[in-house]
């Protein structure tokens, strides 16, 4: 990363970088990334590395998931626990808009695949990259979504955060999402410290809303 940004400025480097990843999101996506894969000179590469860690997925929409008694029991029909802190900011989550879409694609980055360093990989720096890279917030209705789509998809000792605005909860603490299967099978929602200066790890995996979703919500009736 230093030998590219000596070179390039960090914003010029991030211009090239959405660029990219909107060609790779599209319709001939694997064809432009085999094509880059043939050009790239070093696999290690800020551009290469990002081409094959980060990754956007798509989900569909439940659309029968509107309130938070819906949500509650999806997880409960998936066996999934849900701890104390992440229940309660869950029950005071903000669902406004509705999603108007079948489907909706989402970024999974670590902090690393935004070329944060261990000293700044603090949740607030990890936020403001991930929107410099070119992905967005969740919504507390996205996140949700999110959380529900991608359990199932969790192997045991996987995580995934959710990148959404930290809510307070019972104490006044910060809370963030974070959908964990346990080493033994369990799969829990569980309400992670939101404290921006807080240090994350860097391979730890975060779900953002691709910033083509960005229309999906339109104002409720």
């Amino acid at each position: 990363m230093k030998s590219l940004l000596a070179k390039v400025t960090l914003s010029e480097a991030t211009e090239l970088i959405r660029e990219l990843m909107e060609k790779l999101c599209g319709d001939n996506g694997r064809s432009f990334f085999d094509a880059v894969k043939k050009i790239m000179r070093k696999d290690n590469s800020l551009i290469s590395q990002l081409c094959v860690i980060m990754k956007v997925v798509t989900i569909k929409v439940n659309k029968k998931l509107k309130t938070i008694d819906d949500f509650q029991e999806a997880l409960k029909n998936a066996k999934c626990i849900i701890d104390g802190s992440a229940n309660y900011i869950l029950e005071n989550s903000p669902l406004d808009g509705d999603i108007t879409e079948d489907e909706m694609e989402l970024v999974i980055a670590s902090a690393k695949n935004f070329g944060i360093d261990e000293q700044h990989c603090h949740r607030s720096h990890i936020y403001h990259r991930a929107i410099e890279f070119g992905s967005e917030l969740c919504s507390a209705k996205i996140g949700l979504q999110a959380i529900v789509a991608l359990a199932s998809q969790l192997k045991n000792g996987e995580e995934l955060l959710i990148g959404i605005e930290p809510l307070f909860d019972s104490r006044g603490n910060l809370r963030i999402f974070c959908i964990s299967r346990r080493i033994d099978g369990e799969l829990h929602l569980i309400g992670c410290s939101g404290d921006p200066k807080l240090i994350w790890g860097l391979n730890k995996r975060w779900i953002f809303a691709h910033r083509k979703i960005s229309q999906l919500l339109s104002p409720s009736k």
